[in-house]
């Protein structure tokens, strides 16, 4: 999978939180291959013996090692609205430090934030 960095509008998240432009080209080329794959995605939103705010804030952390700013700005936005503190989600991104470095979370963080407040907007709205 290609690492997409912050500024890079190579991805765009969809509605299942993963890369819209990229399953739309599998799609037109191998059509069951791409459903087999948005259902798989949408199968790990309910893994069971784990909360959904805790999964999110594990999705998060993966997405910011990769440093691919749409994701990280859906896990944030998820992770808020399953009751996630901007202090967790914070501090699942400086869990990142140790073994990736700074510059990761660093680079994420604008992303993280803006998914944070657009799940908090979407918890005030309801």
């Amino acid at each position: 999978m290609e690492t997409v960095m912050a500024g890079q509008p190579n991805a765009q998240a969809d509605n299942q939180g993963e890369f819209r432009d990229e399953l739309g080209s599998m799609q037109e080329a191998f059509p069951a291959l791409a459903e087999g794959l948005s259902g798989y995605l949408s199968a790990l939103d309910g893994l069971p013996g784990i909360d959904r705010k805790t999964h999110e804030l594990i999705r998060l952390a993966c997405t910011v090692i990769l440093r691919h700013g749409p994701a990280v700005r859906r896990h944030a936005m998820l992770a808020a609205e399953f009751g996630a503190t901007w202090q967790e989600v914070l501090g699942t991104m400086v869990l990142t430090q140790p073994s990736f470095g700074l510059v990761p979370a660093r680079e994420m963080l604008p992303f993280a934030q803006e998914g944070f407040e657009e799940g908090r907007q979407a918890i005030s709205e309801e």
